[in-house]
């Protein structure tokens, strides 16, 4: 099951980027952050929850109560196509609903005196994740048997094998090894064949400087001219720049914008579309450095390979060193910093493809080795062969051979 997905889609951040595509369309906006609020409530885990949608339920149990009115209402009014009956889904949204309401008052209204439910014990994920790590113990075998099931069972109490998934979710993550800094010896240490042990030396390739410098008097009227995917594209950049920002805005208080850029920047601030807390807004100066930054850490890492980092010395500290030699005017830590965490999102990214494609061998493997298993299983030997001769044809014995080989 892919859960995450379904968490995914239903996000803040889905809600505030359908906001800014379609402005004449805010009830689907106002149905996704709905559900969002909705999994929030249902997923608390701590009293010192810092976003209020995930407190414990009965700590803020007006707000909660109507949450969940508002959320029964959207379900029973929410129809699937042509439907005029509920999906599955639907009655769960209502069975969980209900059964929150009464859980709270028969425990509040009881001698135990209960305040609060950490709602995460309540929900399903622990039956969900013991059925995962069943099918998956039956490799190839997902859809088991009741027989199958408890065999599958018995071995998993004499073993550890519950410890390949990611929060409360049933999908399974692959815990190998995959590209990372401490494969990239550069990022961490200085290699170089000089006897005062410096950072290699970066000449940096020629790069062709195409951005709009943003100042108080155009911000409004370029952001407002870019098309959609470019508008993404600067807000991930602006994202990733008020992070840099929200780190050193102590020692480099430049790096954050102002109240008049914020108040400027409100219609078209992707950070400030997001509507969360905590999150910083870079200045207009900083965010011209970014696009310069960004540029130059594209046109170094395409040299690189499939994945698109190079693995050249000094890929980290000499290449800001190098940067820091050509733009002057840039703060070095925040240069570092911008680098350092550019280059670390493209590696988990990269991961996230590196396990992708052994997922795809592996399955590919085992679905050559069931083909096998189901050709040799059916074939017959022949009157004139003995029981010490191979029954298989030049195929069978070229595709083993093949299997053997991989």
């Amino acid at each position: 099951m892919k859960v995450r997905y379904a968490v995914v889609l239903f996000s803040t951040t889905t809600a505030a980027l359908w906001r800014k595509v379609y402005l004449n369309r805010p009830k689907e906006a106002e149905f996704i952050l709905l559900i969002n609020d909705w999994f929030d409530l249902f997923n608390s885990r701590t009293v010192k929850e810092a976003k209020k949608t995930k407190v414990p339920f009965g700590l803020n149990l007006a707000q909660q109560l109507d949450l969940l009115d508002r959320t029964e209402s959207a379900i029973l009014e929410l129809r699937v196509g042509d439907a005029k009956y509920l999906y599955p889904f639907q009655r769960g949204f209502l069975i969980s609903i209900s059964s929150m309401r009464g859980l709270f008052q028969e425990l509040s209204g009881s001698h135990l005196r209960i305040s609060y439910i950490l709602t995460h014990r309540v929900n399903q994920d622990l039956a969900e994740n013991a059925f995962s790590v069943i099918r998956k113990l039956g490799a190839g075998h997902v859809k088991p048997s009741a027989v199958d099931a408890k065999r599958r069972l018995k071995l998993l109490c004499l073993t550890w094998g519950a410890n390949t998934f990611k929060t409360s979710s049933v999908e399974a993550e692959d815990n190998e090894p995959c590209l990372s800094a401490r494969m990239i010896h550069s990022l961490t240490t200085v290699q170089s064949n000089d006897a005062d042990n410096s950072s290699p030396r970066i000449i940096l390739p020629e790069v062709e400087i195409n951005i709009k410098d943003l100042n108080e008097t155009n911000a409004d009227e370029v952001l407002q001219s870019m098309g959609m995917p470019e508008s993404c594209e600067h807000g991930g950049k602006e994202f990733i720049a008020g992070f840099v920002a929200s780190k050193l805005c102590n020692i480099l208080p430049g790096l954050k914008a102002s109240p008049e850029e914020v108040d400027m920047l409100n219609q078209n601030s992707w950070v400030k579309s997001l509507g969360k807390e905590h999150l910083t807004v870079p200045s207009l100066k900083w965010l011209n450095w970014v696009e310069l930054l960004e540029q130059e850490f594209r046109t170094y890492h395409r040299t690189g390979d499939k994945y698109k980092i190079n693995g050249n010395p000094g890929v980290l500290k000499g290449f800001c060193e190098a940067l820091s030699n050509k733009y002057q005017e840039i703060p070095v830590k925040a240069l570092e910093k911008y680098i350092k965490t550019r280059l670390f999102i493209r590696i988990k990214n990269r991961n996230k493809l590196i396990v992708e494609e052994r997922r795809q061998a592996a399955k590919l493997r085992a679905d050559r080795w069931t083909q096998y298993q189901v050709r040799i299983s059916t074939s017959t030997p022949r009157e004139d062969e003995t029981d010490e001769e191979s029954y298989s044809d030049d195929d069978d014995e070229f595709e083993r051979e093949e299997f053997e080989r991989e």
